[in-house]
């Protein structure tokens, strides 16, 4: 059975009750994978709400090595940030290590420009509807082996340019020498 992988807190804008709503009208079963420590109120909120059974939560911190393990069992990661998002973050931690770890993405418009230019390894829907995430969740399921072959070339090499310590001083240097 195909795994989506959800890293984060259950905040609004993060879009994880999209994501349940989402992964609810699929075609197929899927196992929804929620890591991160949750608040009791939104989880069992989303529990009333929605039948949870293929949703595993873990519920806690989680190592580097556990989280890598989580990321290369996974057929895809989702990052279904809100608009919101740009409100009350910025950067994407999940999005940048689902990068890293050469893993295919469905996000929204909203962390689209966190991504490779034309990236192969991602599907991305307008921000903000929930039938426009079913669809791009149904695509990249149905595109895996695609998704994947194309997150292995552009993700890792992505993040080493953009996403390394020395990325961050040549950066950092650039823009005090310019």
């Amino acid at each position: 059975m195909p795994r989506i992988l959800f890293v984060g807190q259950a905040r609004r804008e993060k879009g994880l009750l999209d994501l349940i709503d989402a992964t609810s009208k699929l075609t197929n079963s899927i196992n929804l994978q929620v890591v991160r420590p949750q608040d009791p109120g939104p989880v069992s909120s989303l529990e009333q709400q929605h039948d949870t059974t293929n949703i595993g939560w873990i519920n806690h911190f989680v190592s580097d090595a556990e989280r890598a393990n989580l990321y290369k069992r996974s057929s895809i990661v989702a990052v279904p940030y809100r608009s919101s998002f740009r409100h009350h973050g910025g950067a994407s931690g999940g999005l940048s290590q689902a990068l890293a770890h050469a893993q295919p993405v469905v996000t929204r418009e909203t962390v689209s420009d966190q991504l490779p230019m034309s990236c192969g390894g991602a599907v991305v829907v307008p921000a903000g509807n929930v039938s426009a995430l079913t669809e791009g969740l149904e695509q990249a399921l149905q595109a895996t082996t695609a998704l994947t072959a194309a997150a292995v070339v552009e993700g890792p090499a992505f993040i080493h340019k953009h996403h390394t310590f020395e990325a961050y001083v040549t950066a950092l240097l650039g823009r005090t020498n310019g």
